[in-house]
């Protein structure tokens, strides 16, 4: 089986036709252009998520095949780390305010806490069946994870990485993230077709958004200057 490569892209600026708003002139050069193709450890199973440090320029990957968390310098384009101990690791959220990344071991049904700056294991928060997707609520210090079979969202007191609570769904969740504009966590319910608000000061749900037309919404992400979001 073919190695896995990290290929890198570099984005350029789109110049639109004003005559036609979003599409590109024909004269202009591709929005992304090819950098690299980048050697990656291990074997060529699968990856899920990843998480970007902007200060360091370090991107957090998870080899959810190997069971690695694989740490890749974007200035130097190298691996730096292959870090195990991460059984079937989905969801990896690198959070800048603890200097810590949050990783989901699926295959040992808990989330690992890493020291960014050592990448030292810190502790193993046990709590979920299946740990996916994670964000993180500055001003409570806390972590959502998704429990997709679970059905739920735990949370964790990210000072002291210990489990506080555990949110019912009622059906199975896909990701989640924070938005820092309505202070809210957002999860998709992806076996009801919905998104669930979730307030982090009381961990309750306080609203539920129906997706018509949507068929299991899992990913999603948010523009939350504009107010929008893009569910997948």
């Amino acid at each position: 089986m073919r190695s896995p490569y990290l290929l890198l892209l570099t984005a350029l600026l789109l110049t639109a036709n004003p005559g036609q708003p979003g599409v590109l002139l024909s004269a202009r050069p591709p929005v992304l252009k090819k950098v690299a193709d980048i050697p990656l450890p291990g074997g060529a199973t699968r990856f899920d998520y990843q998480s970007f440090d902007p200060q360091t320029g370090r991107l957090y990957l998870s080899h959810m095949g190997d069971g690695r968390l694989v740490v890749f310098d974007t200035k130097t384009n190298q691996v730096i780390a292959n870090l195990p101990g991460f059984p079937s690791i989905t969801g990896v959220l690198f959070v800048p305010e603890l200097n810590r990344v949050y990783a989901s071991a699926a295959g040992s049904h808990e989330v690992v806490a890493v020291d960014a700056g050592h990448l030292k294991i810190l502790a193993r928060i046990s709590g979920a069946r299946f740990p996916d997707g994670l964000a993180y609520s500055p001003d409570e210090g806390k972590v959502f994870v998704s429990d997709e079979s679970g059905g739920a969202d735990l949370v964790i007191d990210a000072r002291a990485n210990r489990r506080l609570d555990r949110i019912p769904l009622g059906g199975e969740a896909g990701n989640t993230h924070y938005d820092p504009v309505s202070h809210r966590i957002f999860v998709a319910v992806q076996t009801r077709n919905e998104m669930a608000a979730i307030d982090p000061k009381t961990d309750r749900i306080v609203a539920r958004y129906p997706l018509p037309g949507s068929d299991f919404p899992h990913g999603f992400t948010m523009d939350s200057l504009h107010r929008l979001m893009f569910v997948s």
